[in-house]
């Protein structure tokens, strides 16, 4: 199954106002921790989160 480019452009839309932009101006502010804020608690910060805790556990 292919996503649609309509739902496509809909989520690079979403990562650029969502995600990318606030944590651009927070990285431009030298607010790390915002930055860190922000990226954690996205959708791309989930799939780390995920990933950091997998490698935890098999060890």
């Amino acid at each position: 199954m292919v996503p649609s480019a309509g739902f496509v452009l809909l989520l690079v839309a979403y990562a650029v106002v969502f995600v990318l932009w606030p944590l651009w101006q927070a990285l431009r502010a030298g607010q790390l921790l915002w930055a860190l804020v922000i990226f954690f608690l996205s959708p791309l910060g989930a799939i780390a989160w995920y990933l950091l805790g997998r490698d935890r556990r098999r060890s």
